[in-house]
């Protein structure tokens, strides 16, 4: 307690990322550095789905296989926001999977089964919808399908 009251009431806990299983740390030596990623040509929007398939919470391991599944998702999002089209109901999955606790990959689930052609609900379907999909992606995750 601070000041007769309590200081906080809620603590946010984050997950451990593992490399060649082995905790990352700078004492190890064992990091991956965003910068070398970008340098080597590793498209920043990929690396931010690897981060996003997991709840900020798990621990997780990063590995050149998280990296490649990145790249394949992306490529796929960017097929079908090519597709065009408003798929509300996608958008408001995105929304909800936000809501729950950041759920981050459930959200990348939503846009896996959007961009096999999974949602099928139209902007004309759903009246009060909310926009495109690609720029809920682009607002709600900072990644550019365009």
């Amino acid at each position: 307690m601070a000041l007769g009251r309590p200081f906080a009431t809620s603590y946010a806990h984050s997950g451990m990322v593992a490399y060649e299983g082995e905790k990352m740390s700078k004492s190890l030596g064992n990091l991956v550095f965003v910068h070398r990623l970008v340098r080597d040509g590793v498209d920043p929007m990929a690396i931010r789905l690897v981060l996003m398939a997991h709840h900020y919470r798990s621990d997780w391991e990063w590995s050149e296989e998280e990296l490649e599944l990145a790249l394949s998702r992306l490529e796929s999002y960017r097929l079908a926001a090519r597709r065009g089209g408003h798929h509300p109901a996608t958008v408001q999955a995105l929304r909800a999977a936000l809501r729950d606790d950041l759920d981050t990959a459930t959200a990348l689930e939503a846009l896996d089964s959007w961009a096999a052609g999974g949602s099928t609900a139209r902007s004309d379907d759903l009246a009060e919808a909310p926009g495109d999909v690609g720029a809920a992606v682009d607002a709600l995750f900072g990644i550019a399908l365009v």
